[in-house]
Parts: C-alpha cells; sequence; structure tokens
C-alpha cells in the first residue's frame, strides 16, 4: 500500500510538471513557407504542372526540393536573413536540357513568439519577388504574379508563377 501511494506520488510529481506548452502542436501556427502554385502562360487562369523541377539554393549545391512534378511549390525562406536566392531547374534529371532560372526574394521579417514550446515564428513583409533574366536562352518561366506582399500563413497562395 505505501509503495503504491509512493508511486503515485512519484508519478503526479512526474506529469505534474508537464503542461499542454511544453510541446509545440503541429496545430499551432509557425514559420510559414513561401506557397507557389505554376500556371500556364497561355490560360493565366489554369493551372500547369511542371516537369522534373528541382529547386536548389544558389550556391547550386543545396538542394530544397528534389526533383517532382506538380502545380505547387511550398519554400522555406531564410529567416535570418532578408532574402533568400533559388536556382529553379525545370528538366533537372537530364543536364543536357535542364533549365535554371535565378529567383529572388526580397523581404523583412516579424519575429512573433508564439508560445513556450514553439519559441518564434517569422512573418514576412514587403515581399518582393524578382527573376533575373537570360539574355542567352531566356527564361522558362516567362511571368510571374505575386499576389501579396505579406506571407503570415500557408493557406492562400503566394506567388504565381506562368510557363
Amino acid at each position: 500500500m505505501r509503495q503504491r501511494l509512493l508511486l503515485l506520488l512519484l508519478g503526479l510529481t512526474l506529469f505534474g510538471g508537464c503542461t499542454k506548452d511544453d510541446i509545440c502542436s503541429e496545430d499551432t501556427p509557425t514559420t510559414p513557407l513561401l506557397y507557389i502554385e505554376f500556371r500556364n502562360i497561355n490560360n493565366r487562369d489554369a493551372t500547369k504542372q511542371v516537369t522534373d523541377l528541382a529547386v536548389l539554393l544558389d550556391d547550386g549545391e543545396t538542394v530544397v526540393e528534389p526533383a517532382f512534378s506538380g502545380t505547387e511549390l511550398f519554400l522555406p525562406l531564410d529567416t535570418e536573413s532578408t532574402n533568400s536566392i533559388f536556382q529553379f531547374v525545370l528538366n533537372s534529371s537530364d543536364e543536357d536540357t535542364a533549365d535554371i532560372d535565378r529567383v529572388a526574394f526580397n523581404y523583412m521579417t516579424d519575429h512573433i513568439y508564439v508560445n513556450r514550446a514553439c519559441a518564434f515564428k517569422a512573418i514576412y513583409q514587403e515581399l518582393v519577388a524578382i527573376v533575373e533574366q537570360e539574355p542567352l536562352n531566356g527564361n522558362w518561366i516567362q511571368d510571374f504574379e505575386l499576389l501579396t506582399t505579406r506571407v503570415e500563413d500557408e493557406t492562400e497562395v503566394h506567388l504565381y508563377i506562368f510557363h
């Protein structure tokens, strides 16, 4: 009886110290990713799949998104900087036909305290997108439309890329 009481008190002491705030719930909004949707240049209201697209940091070595095909992309922006530069590599698995476009994102970050478990999240403000023009081969990214200059969540598209 005495051992059970001691075990119960020990259990209450161990688990009583934990609060809901000690674990960052998956439902808690944290730093958002940049939500990009690919669209058809000839019918701007229609999505258009990219094929074999890989996204690398501007160093050309760090893979942010391995080769994929689809109409949506979520990219992490650098929370410790005011810009992020990526290489969007179309047909990335074939060196002969790979087509690289450099895209830069400039922004200001605002760090907001979420709670003890999740700490801070970044909100991106005054977002600007720049597609570097390729004078020799042209760009596979033919146009883009920035839908908002504030990236606060991932529920709505932030940027359309037309190709």
